[in-house]
């Protein structure tokens, strides 16, 4: 018979993430370039700073006192004020393999319960799919799968496609004069994703989501935004940003990749795609880029362009407060 509780440290699941730390590496796991000691140092300040912040903290404790199970569920501040309702967001969720999936339940259940008594509707949860015990406890509890997003890996040095300019396009850094039409063309492209997925989630404040992440990204959200012109008009953009881990290793992350409806199929992604490898080559030797796997026209540009899938994960949405009679 197990306890849930909120009285726990750091120090009481490092078991959990020594035995697991694939799972808990998740994309970074499986990247050559730096090495697993600096990779789970991050991870563990990362966390330790995660634990001592505003978050829903609960353990799965057993008769001895150990930690058999943890969840931590921060408040998503930008999502919760974009939608007008209370948003959480899954930033960890991890058990001892023994567990079974009731004992699982039973801790999800009781994070639902606290979450809606701290203000929150819902709880954006993804889930490593090498964890379908965990995507199988959130579904049990009225958890709603809304996508499974893919994510895929290269080194631009060592990228062997070289995508060639459509005739009369090219690619250069984004000025604040391109933001009001990146913005238009944001709301229009962007719909195969687990914000549009969820019926729940109005339509509207879905597509100006993108609209206004694209206008942040602008804004310095991002390290630079690449946008595509024909004719000097912008026709498509890539967003780019690195993350350092610590004092010489870091990685970069193509955010967003969009191309206007009507110049898709004219090798205009590719091409951007090809020019932010390019710019990434010169900060850092690990480039990421997410999709959803139901974005197969996304899969295969990644693919083409010589990425390597490293990593899937589950997105549920867990409406969490009594007000939504889901």
């Amino acid at each position: 018979m197990y306890k849930v509780s909120s009285s726990f440290d750091f120090q009481d699941i490092t078991s959990l993430i020594k035995n697991d730390g694939k799972l808990v590496l998740g994309k970074l796991a499986y990247n050559g370039n730096v090495p697993s000691e600096v990779l789970f140092k991050s991870l563990t300040k990362h966390l330790k700073e995660l634990m001592h912040k505003d978050t829903l903290r609960l353990a799965l404790i057993d008769a001895s006192g150990c930690v058999m199970g943890v969840v931590l569920v921060g408040k998503a501040k930008w999502d919760s004020e974009h939608f007008g309702i209370g948003i959480g967001k899954l930033k960890l969720a991890l058990f001892d393999r023994k567990i079974d999936i009731k004992s699982r339940c039973y801790l999800f259940q009781k994070a639902k319960d606290v979450a809606a008594s701290q203000g929150l509707d819902v709880i954006f949860a993804r889930v490593a799919l090498n964890d379908l015990p965990s995507v199988h406890c959130l579904e049990k509890e009225g958890g709603m799968l809304t996508d499974i997003l893919v994510t895929f890996y290269i080194e631009p040095e060592r990228k062997l496609i070289q995508a060639r300019p459509p005739s009369g396009t090219e690619v250069v850094e984004a000025c604040k004069g391109d933001k009001q039409a990146l913005m238009i063309m944001a709301d229009a492209i962007f719909k195969i994703d687990h914000f549009h997925a969820d019926p729940y989630l109005p339509r509207d404040k879905c597509d100006k989501l993108y609209a206004e992440w694209v206008s942040s990204c602008l804004d310095g959200l991002v390290d630079t935004v690449l946008v595509a012109r024909k004719d000097s008009k912008p026709v498509g953009f890539i967003t780019c940003r690195i993350e350092r881990i610590t004092e010489g290793y870091s990685y970069g992350i193509i955010d967003l990749v969009g191309v206007g409806k009507k110049c898709e199929g004219k090798g205009i992604g590719s091409f951007l795609v090809s020019e932010a490898l390019r710019w990434f080559s010169n900060y850092t030797r690990s480039v990421y880029v997410g999709t959803q796997a139901a974005n197969i026209p996304a899969v295969r540009l990644y693919e083409k362009m010589g990425f390597r899938q490293v990593f899937s994960e589950a997105t549920v949405h867990l409406w969490v407060s009594s007000k939504w009679n889901r």
